[in-house]
């Protein structure tokens, strides 16, 4: 969604100092999460919810001590403060029961 948000600030408004800035929180955002588990998502999330913008009824187990995520199965990191998306109909998650993190 940001690099095609970077796309049209380029392509559309002509605007390319804005597009690159976009990308660069972009890669900065990766490089954190990669590097050091960061999650910027989480970290955003929480404060949100701290400041009141985000109601506790959006989320109502979601934790508000700051960026909660943790790495599992070495995987992306899976994020304690967002709630557990469900499988899309038919796909092998959704018919084993399974539960999906993205």
């Amino acid at each position: 969604m940001l690099t095609l948000t970077a796309a049209v600030l380029a392509i559309g408004f002509g605007s390319h100092l804005a597009a690159y800035l976009v990308l660069g929180a972009v890669l900065v955002a990766a490089a954190l999460e990669s590097v050091f588990a960061f999650c910027v998502g989480c970290a955003i999330f929480a404060g949100l919810r701290r400041i009141g913008w985000i109601p506790e009824a959006s989320a109502p187990n979601a934790t508000t001590s700051g960026a909660a995520c943790r790495r599992t199965d070495n995987r992306a990191a899976a994020c304690s403060s967002l709630p557990v998306a469900a499988s899309p109909p038919g796909s092998p998650q959704a018919r084993s029961g399974a539960q999906r993190s993205w």
